[in-house]
């Protein structure tokens, strides 16, 4: 009889970050854990018109840029899908159980995260857990934030700490693991992360840069929420963050790229190819 705690991952469907986090949780996770089930969440998490999610994010990259990404998630997609290297196929040569869906708030998911036996429920998804989901394992839910809390809850914390800090020589990051709570990021702090990049990084680089090291702190989160070492968020101090408005995302590109021509080329895939020896990279979601 194993004593290992299970493990379900929520993560959003995509071609960039999912598949390396996958690899990164099942070769990093402390042998102790068992992932035992993965939820793919899909389609939009914020209540608004399709029109209106590509206005804000043609806003937030630049006409140009968007229309790169946006190319770059479909070229991602086709080599996602016909390679033995997608996720799906690791994950059923593993019989590791996982669902897709657009709604991860229906009775259908919290069954499958009750019939999975699952203790943690990790979530690296944008998509917002409500209650019952949030009740559906034996222990505890935990959210892996990309700024500190309280002082940048919300969206796109990473972008709201740059624009912060440009007049600084350097940009101090902090990634935050924390229980979560029908209130949004206003949970127990289990596990925070600072990290200094130099002042010209791109918002790819920013999030390349904690995106590396978000298993080793979900195993401490872990341990310390088993140790009842958590830390209260001073709720004084909070600041919630919207999408930014389009001022606001002008006031960005103005002063930082969002990524370089050798990250995007990377990202793709091709600068290995052609002999470039970069190190790998992965990139920030069009809409994180």
């Amino acid at each position: 009889m194993s004593n290992k705690l299970n493990i379900a991952l929520v993560i959003d469907n995509e071609p960039l970050y999912a598949p390396f986090i996958i690899n990164k949780i099942l070769n990093e996770i402390d042998k102790k854990f068992c992932i035992k089930c993965v939820i793919f969440t899909e389609g939009r998490y914020r209540n608004i018109s399709e029109k209106q999610e590509k206005q804000e994010i043609t806003n937030l990259y630049g006409f140009f840029k968007s229309i790169m990404l946006e190319f770059f998630y479909s070229y991602k997609t086709v080599v996602l899908n016909n390679s033995s290297n997608s996720y799906f196929f690791i994950l059923e040569n593993l019989n590791i159980d996982y669902k897709i869906t657009p709604n991860i708030n229906t009775e259908e998911i919290v069954n499958f995260i009750k019939s999975n036996d699952v203790d943690i429920l990790f979530s690296l998804s944008h998509h917002i857990l409500k209650k019952d989901i949030l009740n559906a394992p034996k222990l505890v839910c935990i959210n892996r934030h990309p700024g500190k809390l309280p002082d940048y809850a919300g969206l796109l914390p990473i972008l709201y700490t740059m624009l912060d800090q440009k007049d600084k020589k350097s940009i101090t990051l902090t990634q935050t693991l924390h229980i979560m709570e029908e209130k949004l990021d206003a949970g127990k702090i289990l596990a925070e992360q600072e990290y200094i990049i130099p002042h010209h990084s791109s918002l790819f680089y920013a999030y390349n840069t904690v995106y590396q090291d978000i298993i080793r702190l979900f195993n401490i989160a872990v341990n310390n929420f088993l140790l009842d070492k958590t830390k209260e968020q001073d709720i004084t101090k909070r600041r919630y963050y919207s999408f930014p408005n389009k001022h606001v995302c002008r006031a960005f590109r103005k002063q930082y790229k969002i990524f370089t021509w050798k990250e995007y080329f990377n990202n793709m895939g091709l600068v290995d190819k052609l002999g470039g020896g970069i190190n790998n990279n992965i990139s920030v979601p069009l809409d994180s």
